[in-house]
């Protein structure tokens, strides 16, 4: 492996992972977004539903409100949200969202190869050391609303935890790169997708394999 070196502000890593929680007393999977400056180690980690287009927009949302600007580049790994299709062995292609968001916020974005974990190796790491020191021992939440706040207070300990190769925290090495970080837009950009729904004899629409009623006079 050769030791990669980073500048304040110039790289972050991005990756999905899965926790078991119990909400509103049903045990379920639930989906974690977890960001990690590369420079820095500062993360961030957010809760949602499933894994589709829009968390992972909402995601970037989020995150980049949360640090006031925007990273020079995004590493992904094959994520299907993001990886539209794979042109010849090594090649990837960007789905339009993707693209759009990229554009949208000024990034510049990169895949790994595939099972190369080790190329993104600071958010690998850190999916796993956040859901454990976040729901080892409190994995029970009234809704996700309670449960996301309460993730995000163990992620900011965490990053207020020195580091003792670096001699000082991640909030604290944040704060030195973030003049280097790019500026976020004026308005934060819409997570939505406009689809069109045809309406069952039984008077609903599907989204995402749920049911939804709308009047009557629309079936069909």
């Amino acid at each position: 492996y050769i030791r990669q070196l980073y500048t304040p502000g110039s790289v972050c890593e991005f990756d999905w992972g899965e926790v078991k929680l119990i909400i509103d007393g049903i045990k379920r999977l639930y989906q974690i977004a977890v960001f990690t400056m590369a420079w820095s180690n500062y993360r961030f980690a957010y809760l949602y539903n499933r894994l589709h287009a829009q968390s992972l927009h909402q995601s970037h949302v989020r995150f980049f409100e949360h640090l006031a600007g925007v990273p020079a580049l995004m590493v992904y790994d094959t994520l299907r949200v993001a990886v539209k299709r794979f042109v010849g062995r090594t090649e990837k292609e960007a789905t339009q969202g993707l693209l759009g968001m990229s554009m949208y916020y000024q990034f510049a974005f990169r895949f790994c190869n595939v099972r190369k974990g080790n190329e993104k190796g600071h958010v690998e790491r850190s999916v796993e050391y956040i859901r454990r020191k976040a729901f080892s021992s409190l994995d029970e939440f009234e809704d996700l609303v309670n449960a996301n706040k309460y993730l995000l207070k163990i992620v900011q300990a965490l990053n207020e935890k020195e580091q003792r190769q670096k001699g000082a925290s991640a909030l604290e090495q944040m704060k030195q790169a973030r003049p280097h970080l790019g500026l976020c837009p004026a308005s934060p950009m819409e997570c939505a997708e406009i689809k069109n729904a045809k309406v069952d004899k039984y008077s609903t629409i599907c989204v995402y394999q749920n049911h939804y009623s709308v009047p009557e006079i629309l079936v069909g």
